[in-house]
């Protein structure tokens, strides 16, 4: 194997290891590459084969979301029963799907927004906890 196509499959795993498969097809498939699959069957030309791999991950992130939402069910119910706040963190995000770049993990701007989204709630809860609170100051000493 000569060292430039040593070099072009290593940009081509750092693209799958960043979650970029999308992008991966995008830069090393060929106008005209023919996949075969059993569950899909044959797909040819590029155009085809990233509609096919939108579908799977279309797919695939519908299926996420659901598990998702069925463990976030227990933990609002686990949490209500011992008294523990709960952050809607995954209920807030839904509407900012595309910061997802692939089926769990979010890009640099999704993991700001995720920061934002507790941080408003903790926030929130940290200034209700101060104005209920009967603290106050013990007197200092004269002269201190």
């Amino acid at each position: 194997m000569s060292n430039d196509q040593n070099v072009r499959i290593q940009e081509l795993l750092e693209y799958i290891r960043n979650g970029r498969i999308m992008d991966a097809m995008r830069e090393f498939y060929a106008e005209d590459v023919v996949m075969e699959e059993p569950a899909y069957g044959r797909t040819e030309g590029l155009a085809a084969n990233l509609d096919r791999e939108q579908g799977r991950i279309e797919e695939a992130y519908a299926g996420y979301r659901r598990a998702v939402e069925l463990y976030n069910e227990l933990l609002r119910e686990f949490c209500r029963e011992v008294g523990i706040r709960y952050i809607p963190l995954a209920e807030e995000y839904v509407e900012h799907s595309d910061r997802f770049i692939d089926i769990c993990h979010v890009d640099s701007d999704g993991e700001r927004l995720k920061a934002e989204i507790m941080a408003e709630h903790l926030v929130e809860r940290i200034r209700a906890s101060f104005e209920a609170s009967t603290y106050a100051p013990a007197a200092r000493p004269e002269g201190q």
